[in-house]
């Protein structure tokens, strides 16, 4: 179990999402919550009763992070209908399920192309994970920055340099 996840945005309570320039973290203990808040500034609140935890919504956009192996970078596709993954590949073979794995899974090759189809529901979405912990308090344990949007493969203006080194 993670010690607590990093994003960009606040889900505000309309539903509306509000990307932010600072980091924030959500995590369950209000320990973990504490030492992020010394660490990266930001004061600890309690979320509401439905999303429990706690949020830390830091005032730094950079963060010292310490990745301590390569399957703590994971980038696939998946495409999920009705609450089933339908569609798992890496834009070139299928990853799963078992009796699939390593043929071909039929996606465009442009970024262009794949994200046409998926706005669509007719392809995949990328699936990005990257698991570590913080230079400044590596005991807290791994943290989490997961996402699911195009960004780090379509915005020049962040891709997962850009997104490393933010959380350099």
């Amino acid at each position: 179990m993670s010690a607590g996840r990093f994003h960009s945005y606040l889900l505000t309570g309309d539903g509306i999402v509000e990307m932010r320039p600072t980091w924030m973290v959500t995590t369950r203990l209000p320990a973990t919550a504490n030492v992020i808040s010394s660490a990266l500034g930001g004061a600890a609140q309690a979320r509401p009763a439905d999303r429990p935890g706690v949020l830390v919504a830091t005032t730094v956009a950079k963060v010292g992070i310490i990745i301590d192996a390569v399957d703590s970078i994971r980038f696939d596709m998946k495409q999920w209908i009705d609450g089933r993954l339908t569609h798992h590949c890496d834009t070139r073979v299928f990853l799963s399920p078992e009796e699939k794995e390593g043929l071909p899974c039929g996606c465009p090759t442009s970024i262009a192309d794949l994200k046409s189809r998926a706005t669509v529901d007719r392809g995949p979405r990328p699936d990005t994970n990257i698991r570590f912990r913080l230079v400044l308090a590596p005991g807290l344990g791994i943290f989490e920055y997961k996402t699911r949007g195009w960004t780090l493969l379509t915005d020049h203006a962040c891709n997962l340099s850009c997104l490393l080194e933010r959380l350099a």
